[in-house]
């Protein structure tokens, strides 16, 4: 049995590694392979403990999410088991796996609904899942340029091109936007989205509070 630390999950698997094993697992889950046990939250006077699970036939394992809750601060532990003879096989702390996950459910929605001839990447947010879904999008992709506000990205990805603008110019030019982020306030005129059918308005966003959620753009009235 292994403890697998979040640095050590950052060295040992890419984002791409993580979008494969997504686009595996859903259509485990599309073809009712997998059996998924919903999100079950027990709330305390100062903090919430939640848990979640799945059983995956197709990869041999099965294992929950377990975490507690703070004043908005999670901690994250998943129980890996064996599905062909139920023993325990790795304790995981779950930051990176969380990060990984979230930013690759959003790409494969992407590749499932948006457009295929996509360049520009519009992000809002500058923390850890705004940089994890910037990953998620350059990564084998044809985005080439990315409208936000995290430089040290550009080191990462010196053939894309970076720029910090007015969140409406922005948007004005994005052929995807990601909202990672957990303001409660509107981020943007969903006026200035274009509306031609060569932009985004079929381009899915995703609003990352403690979940992602993914939706589509309004198209026109």
């Amino acid at each position: 049995m292994y403890v697998i630390t979040d640095d050590q999950v950052h060295q040992l698997i890419t984002m791409s590694d993580a979008i494969e094993t997504m686009q595996f697992a859903l259509a485990e889950q599309g073809s009712q392979q997998a059996k998924i046990q919903p999100r079950v939250r027990t709330l305390g006077e100062n903090v919430s403990l939640s848990t979640m699970g799945a059983i995956l036939p197709g990869a041999g394992v099965c294992g929950a999410k377990v975490y507690s809750t703070h004043e908005g601060a999670f901690d994250f532990v998943i129980p890996l088991f064996s599905a062909h003879d139920g023993k325990l096989l790795s304790i995981i702390h779950g930051e990176a796996l969380t990060e990984y996950r979230t930013a690759a459910v959003t790409r494969v929605a992407f590749d499932t609904l948006g457009r295929t001839d996509a360049k520009i990447l519009t992000v809002f947010g500058t923390g850890v899942q705004a940089r994890a879904h910037i990953r998620a999008f350059v990564e084998n992709s044809g985005i080439e340029g990315v409208q936000e506000a995290v430089a040290q990205m550009q080191a990462r990805y010196a053939d894309v091109c970076f720029e910090a603008s007015r969140a409406e110019t922005a948007v004005q030019v994005a052929d995807v936007v990601v909202t990672a982020t957990r303001g409660t306030v509107p981020l943007f005129d969903g006026a200035n989205l274009s509306q031609e059918p060569s932009s985004q308005r079929s381009a899915p966003a995703s609003r990352v509070h403690a979940k992602s959620t993914i939706r589509r753009f309004p198209g026109p009235a």
